[in-house]
């Protein structure tokens, strides 16, 4: 199996707030997909987007990115098209924000993984609330095999029998619940460690996670923005 990361390497045009940096990019991305057929129609359908995308960096000491930096982000997907017509509109298109300087598309190799780190916070919809910490991991965790199996299906085109969670320990790492400004409001959100069984459908739903992101708004926040944990 393998994946597809494009790393953006980007001037930043004006200030941004941390709590504010998702949906600028947010804003960013689907303004470049928006000169892509493909891309455009691939926005406006209410299904996993498949790709996901983690914050600038390097990460700044107070509480914005400034004005007239230099910063990377990262957009990863499984679906080789999705990446090719990114990195054709990226490498084209500025915004009010953000004016693309250089892009690189990366081609990487799934090996086995044990654990993932969400780079980003983890977003999850409860009713229309967002989960917190204080509500049930039973459910959050039962959420994630849900996201991950609907993922893996788009992804290789084949049906699932899921038995039981391929993840066997998840932990929250935050002290206390994140909140990321969304479009005049607020979203709540957590990050996980999680370790993944070592079974073959186990490790495809690790490869999703990896390659899409986990759970909700991973293309409108960058939410879910994993990363793989090595031990030793």
């Amino acid at each position: 199996m393998k994946y597809f990361e494009i790393r953006v390497t980007s001037y930043l045009k004006k200030d941004v707030m941390m709590k504010n940096v998702g949906e600028v990019l947010s804003k960013h991305i689907n303004y470049c997909m928006s000169k892509s057929d493909f891309l455009y129609r691939l926005h406006e359908q209410k299904i996993p987007k498949l790709y996901c995308y983690d914050y600038m960096f390097p990460l700044e000491k107070g509480k914005k990115y400034d004005k007239g930096r230099v910063y990377v982000f990262r957009i990863r997907t499984p679906m080789e098209k999705i990446a090719s017509e990114m990195r054709r509109t990226l490498t084209t298109y500025e915004t009010d924000f953000i004016k693309p300087l250089g892009l690189e598309l990366r081609v990487k190799k799934f090996t086995r993984v044990e654990e993932l780190y969400t780079l980003t916070p983890v977003v999850a919809t409860i009713n229309k609330k967002n989960w917190t910490r204080e509500d049930s991991m039973d459910i959050i965790w039962k959420m994630i095999d849900n996201n991950l199996e609907k993922k893996c299906k788009m992804i290789f085109g084949e049906a699932f029998e899921i038995k039981e969670s391929s993840i066997e320990f998840l932990e929250i790492k935050n002290n206390k619940t994140i909140v990321v400004d969304y479009k005049g409001g607020k979203v709540l959100g957590n990050k996980f460690s999680m370790r993944f069984k070592s079974d073959e459908l186990s490790q495809k739903m690790a490869y999703a996670a990896l390659a899409s992101g986990l759970l909700e708004k991973s293309s409108s926040i960058g939410a879910g923005f994993c990363k793989i944990v090595k031990r030793g």
